[in-house]
């Protein structure tokens, strides 16, 4: 691999033609995107970077092309992405892109046990590179992009090719690239139905420290007050968190709760003036005036049957989960995460194919582990308790391969 690799920046039918010629015949391609969401309320794919074996390109979905052609084409690839769920889904909404088989290389990295299973830290154990990490919070929407960028968004898929082929063979020495397949492909499935669902504006408005606000009028305040939020956002096309943060939004509808006046507003940002500050103000009034019968309420939950020994269950496949994640050098939490266990729990299997219907848990898992769960919710089923185990220490993310 070349020490400065280049690149064909795609803004033209005569690039882009290249490009599609180029992916004919070439069933294998590294691809990655940056968007820019931090940078305005409408999010849109800015970039798309794709490496077909020593062959770089950057495409530039603002300038205008018509990239029908090049996503039927990526199509038939198999696609080398690391974190694909956010690319693929951006390539979806705003290209309707539907892909047929990928390899995502953070995914690999969990599966295999690496504690660092970054991008970067991947590129720098395989290659021994050390990329520079200053663009991560770009704004992809400018034009021109300087080089560095440029450079940046190449080099997220120049190195992806020989990181993906380095995993791909230590998955099949350690008998894990069935494990991969399986959770890329149900990646896709996930990806495809959630592709046709609304937005639950319910849910929305309920940020992070919602729960804080135990009156259901504060929450009323603050449902109001993220509307307004999110209006001015859309305003001035900057993402919600530009105008106003989530803690500050919650720390305000605790202050109009109490019934303040205005005079005695918390420190609010200096753009926080004139016409938005008397929306602001409006917000908070209608929140503050909003009809009992409009209050909001608990939102809905699954309601399950009482399960005896809940706790019980949940150490037991605790217990089973830690000790195979020790065998195996593999992450707790990408083994068997906590929501698991407790769907588990909730289902008490006691044979196979009770196991099996469960449809959140992998094949992978229950030929793993099946055998050793079931044998434990017996074991609590018929009395036998296990002793509380001290919860082992996750490093994997919010959102585990296994979920």
């Amino acid at each position: 691999m070349p020490s400065n690799p280049t690149h064909l920046y795609v803004a033209d039918e005569a690039s882009l033609s290249v490009l599609i010629s180029r992916l004919k015949g070439n069933p294998r391609v590294a691809i990655d995107t940056e968007a820019d969401s931090l940078h305005h309320y409408f999010e849109k794919v800015c970039l798309i970077q794709i490496s077909i074996a020593h062959d770089h390109f950057i495409v530039d979905p603002l300038a205008g092309l018509e990239l029908a052609p090049l996503m039927e084409a990526l199509s038939h690839c198999i696609l080398l992405l690391h974190g694909a769920d956010y690319d693929l889904r951006m390539l979806r909404r705003d290209f309707r892109f539907h892909a047929v088989e990928v390899f995502d290389t953070m995914i690999a990295a969990q599966l295999l046990g690496y504690e660092k299973f970054g991008l970067a830290a991947l590129v720098e154990r395989v290659h021994g590179v050390v990329l520079n990490k200053h663009g991560q919070k770009a704004d992809w929407s400018r034009r021109p992009l300087p080089p560095d960028l440029l450079e940046y968004a190449r080099n997220d898929t120049v190195y992806l090719q020989t990181v993906a082929d380095r995993l791909r063979d230590e998955l099949h020495e350690s008998g894990r690239l069935p494990w991969h397949q399986e959770v890329c492909r149900r990646l896709l499935v996930t990806i495809d139905n959630a592709a046709g669902n609304g937005v639950d504006l319910d849910k929305q408005w309920r940020i992070k420290g919602w729960h804080s606000l135990k009156s259901r009028r504060a929450q009323a305040i603050l449902r109001e007050l993220w509307l307004w939020r999110d209006d001015e956002a859309k305003r001035s096309d900057v993402p919600p968190f530009r105008v106003l943060g989530n803690e500050p939004l919650i720390q305000l509808s605790q202050w109009a709760m109490e019934d303040k006046s205005f005079n005695d507003l918390p420190r609010l940002p200096r753009n926080c003036l004139g016409r938005r500050l008397r929306a602001l103000k409006a917000a908070v009034v209608k929140g503050r005036n909003c009809p009992e019968n409009e209050l909001p309420r608990p939102l809905p939950t699954l309601r399950h049957e009482h399960v005896p020994d809940m706790e019980h269950l949940i150490n037991a496949l605790r217990a089973v989960r830690d000790e195979n994640s020790k065998k195996l050098a593999i992450d707790p939490g990408v083994l068997m995460p906590t929501n698991l266990m407790t769907i588990i729990a909730r289902n008490r299997p006691r044979d196979p194919s009770a196991l099996r219907a469960i449809e959140e848990l992998y094949d992978w898992q229950a030929d793993l582990l099946g055998e050793q769960i079931i044998a434990a919710v017996r074991e609590v089923m018929n009395g036998h308790f296990p002793k509380v185990v001290t919860k082992t220490k996750s490093s994997s993310p919010a959102n585990p391969p296994a979920a």
